[in-house]
């Protein structure tokens, strides 16, 4: 039976600069470079929250959704921001900030985290969730597979059915077949390089190629759209194991063969000295490619002992949620 990993140790009061991935005085995870991610702090909070479990992470997402009269929503309507720090337009919620938000609160909700910061998740879950879609789609896209996946959170059987119906079809019909079109045109494929190989592939980011590979590619799934796929899933009760068996199935050809998380997420097997003996990365590894369709900066950070290219060995939260997932399963 495979063993159990143990997670970095995690410490909320770190200071920036000792630690790449540190948590400000709002209970936003950011890293250290740029302005630490704060467009993408709901997510780093989801990440960091399944594997080390501390109500406050899910308490400040829950802290971001509120009434507003902002963003030309109607009256007093249900707004959410991606950071306190950030109110311009450019920073209005996507749908996968909603996603992580719900994913998040439901399930610190499963752990009882309500006991902990009682009157604020289960308040704002329902607020988000009981909100007419109509108000949301002012702020974001909301397109039929969220509503039903909305609606499944609070418990209707017949949407979790249906989500899971609507997204295996359209997998089987449209995301497979244009994947798989796609990759023939453009020379892409789903053979990704180990992590340790990849400084000596970045020449071939999808920039440093021709124009018309990196249209091809738009029209081609997204490693980071399999993993909000996969946050959904995972946010469910699961009433029908069997459909969801089916959706991670129909999606296992089109995962990277590096991507150990989505792998597990799918219930695929990894070997166990590649979880135990990971490295962090930034740039969002998990979301991304390590092969020519890559278009984000991706870097390793080399582990050191303890030490993590010169910072303690602490809140590795990607290093975590590979673990977490290898857990599950062990």
């Amino acid at each position: 039976m495979a063993k159990k990993l143990a997670y970095s140790k995690y410490n909320k009061n770190a200071l920036k600069g000792d630690v790449y991935h540190y948590i400000d005085c709002d209970g936003f995870v950011l890293g250290e470079k740029g302005d630490g991610g704060k467009g993408d702090c709901i997510g780093s909070n989801y990440r960091a929250y399944m594997a080390h479990r501390d109500p406050k992470l899910a308490e400040a997402v829950a802290n971001l959704w509120d009434y507003s009269n902002s963003w030309d929503t109607r009256d007093n309507s249900i707004v959410g921001i991606r950071h306190p720090d950030l109110w311009d337009d450019e920073s209005k919620m996507s749908r996968d900030h909603y996603i992580n938000t719900l994913a998040l609160l439901k399930e610190a909700l499963r752990d009882g985290a309500e006991k902990e910061v009682p009157g604020i998740i289960s308040d704002k879950f329902s607020l988000i969730t009981g909100t007419k879609h109509s108000d949301i789609e002012n702020i974001m896209r909301f397109p039929i597979s969220l509503k039903l996946w909305t609606k499944a959170l609070r418990g209707s059987k017949v949407s979790e059915w249906l989500f899971y119906a609507l997204e295996i079809l359209t997998a089987v019909f449209y995301y497979i077949p244009i994947t798989k079109l796609g990759n023939l045109i453009a020379g892409f494929s789903t053979k990704e390089v180990d992590q340790d190989e990849w400084i000596d592939y970045e020449p071939k980011y999808i920039q440093n190629q021709e124009s018309w590979k990196g249209t091809v590619s738009k029209f081609i799934y997204p490693a980071f759209a399999r993993g909000f796929l996969m946050t959904q899933v995972y946010a469910l009760d699961d009433n029908f194991p069997a459909m969801r068996n089916a959706l991670l199935r129909v999606h296992r050809p089109l995962v990277g063969s590096t991507n150990y998380v989505q792998k597990l997420q799918l219930g695929m097997k990894v070997p166990e000295d590649k979880v135990e003996w990971y490295q962090p990365m930034m740039g969002g590894r998990w979301s991304g490619w390590l092969n020519n369709r890559n278009d984000r900066w991706i870097r390793k950070l080399n582990m050191i002992g303890k030490d993590t290219d010169g910072y303690k060995y602490e809140n590795l939260f990607d290093v975590d949620f590979l673990r977490y997932w290898w857990n599950r399963k062990a």
